[in-house]
């Protein structure tokens, strides 16, 4: 094999591998923000419902402030994520 022939099959190999890792860092900035983005929203639920539990049913149960709400919601998928993938064979 020549060494030009070498040459472009390693700068082919490095190119690909550069590729691959930029859709890798890409795909996990996506699914960062995402993750953030459904805890927000899930900590608004949250607390909207239990807000409205508050008000409509349990009379004697602490309203949660938005923050919280979101550590909840956080903890909560953090929580299923773990016991579903136990449940997996």
């Amino acid at each position: 094999m020549s060494s030009f022939t070498t040459e472009t099959s390693r700068l082919i190999r490095a190119g690909r591998r550069a590729e691959s890792r930029k859709k890798f860092i890409g795909s996990l900035v996506a699914a960062a923000l995402i993750g953030c983005a459904m805890a927000l929203t899930n900590g608004l639920m949250i607390m909207l419902a239990v807000s409205v539990a508050h008000k409509h049913w349990i009379h004697t149960l602490p309203t949660i402030g938005y923050w919280p709400a979101c550590l909840l919601a956080l903890l909560l998928r953090g929580t299923f994520t773990v016991t579903t993938r136990k449940d997996q064979p």
